[in-house]
Parts: C-alpha cells; structure tokens; sequence
C-alpha cells in the first residue's frame, strides 16, 4: 500500500469496508485540500492489570482503533514505510472482580510517531507496525490515566489495513494513575489486541 496511487488506495480500503471492517477515506479533489484517511479496526482487547496490592486480573474488553494513514516515507537503508496517527481508540467490557471496564483515548499528551515500516527493502510486506498513544481507563466507576504511552506493535503484518486475525501485543508496562496522581497498578507487556 505503501507505493500506491491514491486511486488504489481506494481501492483497497473499499474492499475492506465490504468485508465488514469500517473505513471513512476522503480523497481530494484537484483544488480541495487533502484529507487523510481513517480506517477502523475493530477487534478483541486482552490485558493483564496488576494492581499495587498484588491482585491481577484478566481484562476483556471489545471495540475499535482508528488509524489515519499519513505521508509515506523511505528509511535511511530504502525500506517503505508510512506515517500513522491513532485517531480514536475505544472499548469496553465487564470483568469478574472489577465490574465496568472501559478504555478511550487520551490525546491531551503527545506521543511518538506511530508508524508501519517494512521489513526489508523491495516489498512493503511483511512490515512492522507500531500504534503509540495515552489512553484513559474507567475501572470499576473510578477513573484512571496511563503515565507511560502505551505502544502496541506486530513485527509480521501482512497487509494494511490489517486482515482478521492480526494479534498486536503491548510491548510495554503501562501504569495507572487515579485522580490524585497515585500508581493503582500497571497493564503489563503481552498481547493487547486482535482484529476480528
């Protein structure tokens, strides 16, 4: 997708939407301004929160990321690569232990560049993709934010958007902080999201 026209890019991201992932794509006409396409994936959260009193729980949660597709670009070495930016991240669940749980994006606090790079010069594919943003979790009826940005990345993707089945793991710890600035606990590094 890396090298290809804007035309293809509608194309591609057409298809996805009848295989049921939602897109929103704007292209511009000749003398409107750009508008950057959003694709939603929408999939399966698994985390494992530890909390600071040594509890640790299991968190399912459903709902979706979008992804604005931005400007490509070549690594020092010719490697393909594309420029991303998590647009919106949402979902919610119920869990045994802490009731209510749900996850939304933070994007009061910068992140890095969030990304999909590939692997090797000559093919865009398999690529590595990284999603990197802050998120606010409410747990419970309290209300927590990460301190870290959480990012979450698959080393092996095999297109873009991301077919059904591609696992992205978090490979970082993400503590959590209440309203008073105090550590609950931490999400820690593992698998964090599937594309259903």
């Amino acid at each position: 997708m890396m090298k290809m026209t804007l035309k293809r890019v509608g194309v591609v991201l057409g298809a996805v939407v009848l295989v049921g992932t939602g897109v929103a794509l704007t292209l511009p006409s000749s003398d409107a301004a750009i508008t950057v396409p959003v694709i939603r994936c929408k999939g399966d959260k698994s985390h494992l929160l530890e909390t600071v009193g040594g509890l640790r729980f299991d968190i399912a949660t459903t709902g979706f990321l979008d992804a604005g597709v931005g400007d490509p670009f070549k690594t020092s070495d010719g490697r393909t690569g594309r420029n991303l930016t998590v647009e919106d991240v949402f979902s919610t669940g119920q869990v045994d232990g802490l009731g209510d749980v749900s996850f939304s994006l933070d994007n009061s606090r910068p992140v890095g560049r969030s990304s999909i790079v590939a692997n090797q010069t000559g093919s865009d594919f398999p690529a590595t993709q990284t999603m990197r943003f802050h998120f606010t979790a409410k747990i419970g009826g309290k209300e927590y934010r990460s301190v870290e940005a959480a990012n979450v990345t698959n080393s092996a993707v095999e297109a873009f958007p991301p077919p059904p089945g591609t696992t992205y793991v978090l490979t970082n710890a993400v503590r959590l902080v209440d309203a008073e600035g105090e550590v609950a606990g931490q999400l820690a590094p593992g698998r964090a999201f599937t594309v259903n």
